[in-house]
């Protein structure tokens, strides 16, 4: 079974540049400040209880994933254009009839890109380490360190004052780690 997940398009080049290995999501709802967090995980299934929940974990080892990315069709024509593959600038010349649809709206043909689950874990997200910080696509840089280029990744993909205050770096949120590996697109 194919399962869906969103990413940006600087994610979706890190992933195509076997850079991003890891992805981090939120736990929704949270847990409360005073709550333990349990892991039960096995080959199978990863999951959490907390505050009297079990809760599963949106993606299992072995899950297969598709990549929803920025992406347009080229009208008259079988094939998909992703953003991700810096095409805008030649495209927009020779093509006016098509434009950037948001990844949220990637239908499953499109998709280009597969990814096998091969773990799930929780944490809080500020306790990433350096190297996790480059498996989720981080580049340390002459200014930063990969966890600090990872912060600012994380909080500009939140959208809105609230999401950022309830879910950014500074809140430091339960999240599900999430790893990845490329794969082949499966027989369905």
């Amino acid at each position: 079974m194919f399962k869906p997940i969103l990413f940006n398009t600087d994610m979706v080049q890190a992933i195509l540049e076997d850079r991003k290995t890891v992805t981090r999501r939120v736990i929704k709802p949270q847990p409360k400040t005073d709550s333990t967090v349990t892991l039960f995980s096995t080959f199978d299934y990863a999951d959490i209880s907390y505050d009297g929940v079990l809760k599963l974990s949106p993606y299992q080892p072995g899950d297969i994933l598709y990549v929803r990315e920025t992406w347009a069709k080229v009208k008259g024509e079988s094939r998909y254009l992703y953003k991700a593959d810096k095409v805008d600038f030649i495209y927009k010349e020779l093509h006016s009839s098509w434009k950037w649809k948001p990844s949220i709206h990637m239908p499953k043909e499109a998709a280009r890109i597969f990814l096998r689950v091969t773990n799930v874990s929780v944490a809080k997200l500020q306790d990433i380490t350096e190297e996790q910080a480059k498996a989720e696509g981080a580049e340390e840089n002459n200014i930063l360190d990969a966890v600090h280029e990872f912060r600012i990744i994380w909080d500009d993909t939140l959208k809105g004052e609230k999401a950022l205050i309830e879910y950014g770096w500074v809140a430091n949120p339960w999240v599900w780690v999430i790893e990845l590996e490329r794969t082949e697109k499966p027989n369905e």
